[in-house]
C-alpha cells in the first residue's frame, strides 16, 4: 500500500501540465474513487472463501503458519484491507502492508527500496514467532 508523504501530494497539487480532474491532478481523483469504496463497503465482512484466499497469500509472503483467527485478527487491526478483501478485491497489497507493519511497523517493501527482501521476511518471521506465531511446515 503506498503512503506518500505531504510533500508528495504538494508536488502533485503543483503539476500543472499533467491530466486535471475537477482542477486537481488525477492522483487526487484516484484517492477520492479508492475512498468511495472503502466508504460503500464500510461494514462488509469478508466471506470462509476470501478468508482462506487471505490465509494462502500472508502463508506464501511470509512463510508463517497462519490460521484464520489470524487472519481475522489481522483484517480487524487493518480495515482498509479488510474491506478490499471483502468487497471482492484480491487485497494483496493492503494485506502485505499490514503484515508488515504489525509485525515491524513498516510498510512493506517495493522495488524502489531495493531491500534484501530475504532478510526482511526472516525478520518479520523472528518478530512473529516471539508473538506467538509458527513457520509454516
Amino acid at each position: 500500500m503506498n503512503i506518500f508523504n505531504p510533500k508528495t501530494a504538494l508536488d502533485f497539487a503543483a503539476k500543472k501540465d499533467d491530466e486535471l480532474v475537477d482542477g486537481l491532478h488525477y492522483w487526487f481523483a484516484i484517492q477520492r474513487d479508492s475512498n468511495a469504496l472503502l466508504i460503500e463497503h464500510i461494514n462488509a465482512q469478508p466471506s470462509e472463501r476470501q478468508l482462506e484466499d487471505a490465509l494462502a497469500y500472508l502463508e506464501e509472503t511470509t512463510d508463517l503458519a497462519w490460521t484464520t483467527a489470524q487472519v481475522t485478527m489481522l483484517i480487524s487491526l487493518y480495515p482498509r484491507a479488510r474491506i478490499t478483501l471483502a468487497a471482492g478485491g484480491t487485497a494483496h497489497e493492503q494485506l502485505a502492508f499490514a503484515v508488515a507493519h504489525f509485525f515491524l511497523n513498516t510498510s512493506w517493501p517495493t522495488y524502489g527500496d531495493k531491500m534484501d527482501m530475504s532478510a526482511f521476511v526472516e525478520l518479520l518471521q523472528r518478530q512473529a514467532m516471539l508473538m506467538g506465531f509458527r513457520k509454516a511446515a
